[in-house]
């Protein structure tokens, strides 16, 4: 993404170690489609206070890319217009995987700090977080390649899907997740032929009970994962 993009971009912070782009006006430019109204968001996890200072650190290196560069704004978390997710660790966190679900930028730390020593949008490809997380790229060519917006379809033929109310990630978070990659969410269990997070109820004759480990390596690996390693007692 170069600076003479003419749209206005936000920028948001995610809650762990990453940045995200969003927008909703597509602007084509040299390299690629971008999004003009675009947000980059910094989300950081529960850490040591050592830690948690370096993440500010880097948290604030971002605010002073968007003030010097301009053209975004931060914002709180991936949405419908991110199209970037800056990391401050190759970590998998919540917002990476909406990122990867969305078709996003997933780019590590680097790339901002070559943008300021730059002083200009410098092109992502370098920076991608591939070999961390191989399912970013082939999302981001889907959205790429899209006529409109893309929706994922790596749960849309597995079973309706009951997601726990004390599952981690939160249950609101885990039904985007799903949804976004085509999955159908059941708000009754007795609906659902799978069962995820630990859940004491009474469960349909036949249903699976699967740790929520199940949808976050799917959908990191964008395949569907044999039950057997994620089945709960």
């Amino acid at each position: 993404m170069k600076g003479r993009s003419r749209g206005r971009r936000t920028c948001c912070r995610l809650p762990s170690a990453g940045v995200a782009i969003t927008s909703r006006q597509e602007a084509v430019e040299d390299r690629a489609i971008h999004r003009a109204s675009s947000a980059i968001a910094w989300h950081r996890e529960e850490e040591p206070l050592g830690r948690l200072r370096t993440e500010w650190q880097k948290q604030e290196v971002v605010f002073q890319l968007v003030r010097n560069l301009g053209g975004f704004t931060v914002v709180d978390n991936v949405c419908e217009s991110t199209t970037h997710v800056v990391s401050g660790s190759p970590r998998r966190t919540l917002n990476i995987l909406l990122g990867i679900a969305r078709g996003c930028w997933i780019l590590s730390f680097e790339w901002v700090l070559w943008c300021l020593e730059h002083r200009q949008w410098v092109p992502e490809e370098p920076y991608e977080l591939s070999d961390h997380f191989p399912a970013a790229p082939i999302c981001r060519l889907q959205q790429h390649l899209s006529a409109g917006e893309h929706q994922q379809d790596l749960f849309q033929k597995e079973l309706p899907m009951f997601v726990s109310p004390h599952s981690q990630p939160p249950c609101n978070s885990l039904t985007e997740l799903i949804q976004l990659c085509g999955g159908t969410v059941c708000r009754s269990v007795r609906q659902a032929g799978i069962c995820i997070g630990e859940y004491n109820g009474k469960k349909p004759e036949g249903s699976h009970s699967l740790s929520e480990q199940w949808i976050l390596d799917c959908v990191t690996h964008l395949t569907l994962l044999p039950f057997k390693n994620y089945v709960l007692e």
